[in-house]
């Protein structure tokens, strides 16, 4: 199931389309063809629950799936004051870290991946602006991260539910 929500985390951050194939190609390699249709479920559960994404089927004649924000983010993560730029992606990647990593990843973790994707540490975004003022400020005083500190070495971890997001099972 990992792997299909990975693969689904990736595709949505990237913009592009999800089909059952690929889908299928995906969930195949770990467990075979047979066993697609509750894994797909599982991972759309854990998706929703996790994440606050509802997996759609949006065209049933190519099979294609979109991903819908279902967290109740301030403005659906413009944040106030600022230009009408969505926050939320960002958001979306590090809670994608922080389920990778297992519900929690050490600051070093989540830059890593960020500089992928041209987040530096100390370079402003050219579409974001201060993005290190955004997670460390606006996403901690929303409280849909925290930093815990109390362990070695510290780790941030997801509040999902004083975001808005159901309570997991």
């Amino acid at each position: 199931m990992a792997l299909l929500v990975n693969f689904l985390l990736f595709k949505y951050q990237m913009k592009e389309p999800k089909t059952k194939a690929d889908m299928l190609n995906i969930a195949s390699k770990e467990y075979g063809e047979d066993h697609f249709t509750e894994i797909f479920v599982r991972a759309s559960v854990y998706m929703e629950l996790t994440f606050g994404l509802d997996v759609k089927e949006v065209d049933p004649t190519n099979r294609c799936y979109a991903i819908l924000i279902k967290m109740g983010l301030t403005s659906d993560g413009i944040l106030r004051g600022e230009k009408e730029t969505p926050k939320t992606s960002i958001l979306i990647l590090i809670l994608g870290v922080i389920f990778m990593k297992g519900n929690c990843a050490t600051r070093e973790e989540v830059w890593e991946v960020l500089s992928v994707k041209g987040f530096y540490l100390w370079r402003k975004h050219y579409i974001f602006g201060k993005h290190r003022k955004l997670i460390t400020n606006h996403f901690m005083e929303e409280e849909c991260l925290k930093y815990n500190t109390s362990r070695r070495p510290p780790v941030i971890l997801h509040n999902l539910n004083s975001c808005g997001a159901p309570e997991p099972c």
